[in-house]
């Protein structure tokens, strides 16, 4: 039995539709899991670059004294975070109870 045409042609569409869906989807993982890598691997730079940084403070050895102030600038908001823990560590129950909002 032949098919007209136009049915033929509806069926090859409707395969490239299927077809293009599932490139798509690969395309659409692959973006997912490359951009969570490149996040992972953000982290971890991170991570180095503190303990560049700040690695004498927990007996690392220091990197050349002229990397570590070029370097520093780029620490600011470490730095402040580490400077707001470190405020909170003299008094952590006046910290909750400020946080509970009592007194």
């Amino acid at each position: 039995m032949k098919l007209p045409l136009n049915v033929k042609f509806e069926i090859f569409r409707r395969y490239v539709s299927v077809i293009r869906q599932v490139f798509q989807g690969f395309s659409s993982a692959l973006r997912d899991h490359s951009s969570g890598a490149l996040e992972f691997e953000l982290r971890e730079m991170e991570n180095i670059f503190g303990l560049l940084v700040m690695g004498p403070l927990v007996g690392i050895r220091t990197p050349v004294f002229g990397i570590s102030v070029r370097i520093a600038p780029f620490m600011a908001g470490e730095l402040m975070i580490m400077m707001s823990r470190s405020r909170g560590a003299e008094d952590p129950l006046g910290d909750l109870l400020s946080v509970l909002n009592i007194g």
